[in-house]
């Protein structure tokens, strides 16, 4: 497992916790994104096993969960490079407000996978990234009024990409940019 972001949680007593955020290739029932907790008295002085060969946990991890909830999936540190770059890209093409809209859209498809099935795994960020600034545009010229309309537009533009009804977009991604439209145009 590749350690791909750590956060400190706390430090008293000499108690220290550390949230681990890793992807998992090792099998098929493994694959995914994890999240342990590690807890260590005094400082972490060596290497620690996330997992042992066999699934269960070291006694220096507290929890460990495999992150099925789209909701719950970060932003992972390889595709940062990607996202900044397309950023700028758009920010420069656009506005930064219009650029922050389009990577916030291109963040919630990344998150749920629902497009090109594995892209999240495979780090490809800016698979969705086309998609994103279609919707953004779309809603930005012809507006949204409710979670149908944008999931009426989404699917069109899912349509033209790929094919008619070969991408089913979720309702509740359809939610999470409709509240991003409005927010958007609250700060416009």
């Amino acid at each position: 497992m590749r350690i791909d972001r750590q956060h400190i949680i706390y430090d008293s007593d000499y108690l220290n916790q550390i949230v681990v955020y890793t992807m998992s290739r090792a099998s098929k029932a493994m694959w995914g994104v994890w999240r342990f907790s590690a807890c260590e008295k005094g400082m972490f002085s060596s290497d620690y096993p996330l997992l042992w060969e066999d699934g269960s946990k070291p006694s220096n991890i507290v929890n460990a969960e495999k992150l099925n909830d789209p909701k719950d999936r970060p932003i992972l540190p390889p595709v940062r490079p990607i996202r900044q770059q397309l950023y700028q890209r758009w920010s420069d093409h656009y506005d930064r407000t219009r650029a922050s809209f389009m990577v916030a859209i291109t963040d919630v498809i990344y998150r749920y996978d629902f497009g090109m099935v594995g892209c999240y795994y495979n780090h490809m960020w800016d698979e969705y990234s086309s998609e994103a600034e279609q919707i953004a545009n779309r809603l930005i010229t012809e507006d949204a009024d409710s979670v149908g309309e944008v999931l009426a537009m989404m699917t069109a533009v899912y349509d033209v990409s790929f094919g008619a009804g070969y991408t089913k977009v979720p309702k509740a991604v359809a939610k999470i940019v409709y509240d991003l439209w409005l927010a958007y145009k609250n700060n416009k």
